[in-house]
């Protein structure tokens, strides 16, 4: 089994990509994107787990927070 850690949300998108398209890891985020909730109009931690889903669905990646 392949495993990728991803520091937080959105990282395995931007970052590696390509990785998880061709190696099919699972990916676990380590850290919850809590500080982005403070800033004005910031999305939640529930709207970037969200997206990580979405993202890892189209990777073809399982997906753990």
């Amino acid at each position: 089994m392949n495993l990728l850690l991803s520091p937080h949300n959105d990282d395995e998108t931007l970052f590696v990509a390509y990785t998880c398209l061709r190696y099919k890891p699972l990916v676990l985020v380590c850290l919850r994107s809590f500080i982005e909730a403070d800033w004005p109009n910031g999305p939640t931690w529930e709207v970037r787990e969200k997206e990580t889903a979405a993202a890892c669905e189209i990777f073809g990646c399982s997906y753990a927070q």
